[in-house]
């Protein structure tokens, strides 16, 4: 695929945690193939992700929540679908969830013809007594219009050396095969989708000038 994309990247905290330093991992690969990767989280503490990426990020407004996991987790989805209603919140060729939270609200972003599909990655499955989370998390699974389980890829995973390149393989193979939608039933919705040619060329000198600047700063 020879294609620049805008892929968006949602995880469910901006901090420290495994599904979140993978979606920075991975927004870190798309940006050095010369794709503009955005990743995602509800920014319940206010103080932005834990490190800087060669990827955009950006941090969602987070509401109160109430007691219980099955109030945080309904709260952070309704945070989510509140941020992306925006059309131009919404431009992007690909969707990606790394967590129940963010794929339950694309599920309903799909459901509402705001997007035309969204890949999953499957972290880990749950035991819930509570048959609402139950009920949640079967449904961002079996939602996805791509699932990829990261228990039966094999990757090597280690605290210092975290490698996702088997994952956007992965996902490049099944955006390859998705409409550049914009994130809504028609492309004409937002104007700044994003383009081959030129505008490829200078994300990807930008990303290297980025890694650059972030390696000089460490």
């Amino acid at each position: 695929m020879n294609r620049c994309m805008r892929i968006a990247i949602l995880a469910h905290s901006t901090n420290p945690r495994g599904g979140v330093v993978h979606a920075l991992e991975l927004g870190d690969a798309l940006c050095r193939l010369g794709h503009d990767a955005s990743v995602h989280a509800p920014d319940a503490g206010g103080r932005g992700f834990f490190r800087n990426s060669l990827a955009r990020t950006v941090c969602v407004a987070a509401s109160p929540v109430g007691r219980g996991v099955a109030a945080v987790v309904e709260t952070r989805i309704a945070d989510y679908l509140r941020h992306f209603e925006r059309a131009e919140h919404r431009c992007f060729d690909v969707w990606h969830a790394q967590d129940g939270i963010s794929a339950n609200a694309l599920a309903t972003l799909k459901e509402r013809r705001r997007i035309s599909g969204f890949a999953r990655t499957v972290h880990h499955v749950d035991d819930f007594a509570d048959p609402r989370l139950a009920a949640l998390q079967s449904r961002a699974i079996e939602s996805a219009d791509f699932n990829r389980m990261r228990s039966l890829v094999g990757w090597v995973e280690r605290s210092e050396t975290h490698r996702p390149a088997c994952h956007w393989k992965a996902l490049m193979a099944f955006a390859s095969a998705q409409p550049i939608s914009c994130g809504s039933a028609s492309r004409s919705t937002c104007s700044g989708a994003p383009t081959c040619g030129k505008r490829c060329t200078r994300r990807a000198s930008a990303n290297e000038s980025r890694a650059r600047s972030l390696r000089d700063a460490a």
